[in-house]
């Protein structure tokens, strides 16, 4: 089975790696919403890199999305 007959991986792994990208950017927007609701019940202002829901949201983005996205290029082209 060549590469061009597994086109399908190329398309799972965009699926998964948009999953991703959208998982990172929610879990980036919880660890702020967290940080607020702290604030407001009183709470000291957490600084970013000690927020593990942001670490993993930028891992999420960066790393992950970044990876599948290029691994799907070597399956499916965006232009044939």
């Amino acid at each position: 089975m060549e590469v061009d007959d597994l086109w399908w991986v190329g398309v799972i792994l965009s699926i998964f790696s948009a999953m991703f990208g959208s998982l990172g950017d929610n879990l980036i927007k919880l660890s702020y919403t967290q940080e607020d609701l702290a604030e407001r019940e009183g709470q000291d202002k957490t600084p970013i890199l000690k927020r593990p829901l942001w670490w993993i949201g930028m891992l999420c983005i960066t790393v992950v999305n970044t990876t599948l996205t290029l691994i799907a290029y070597s399956f499916s082209d965006a232009v044939s």
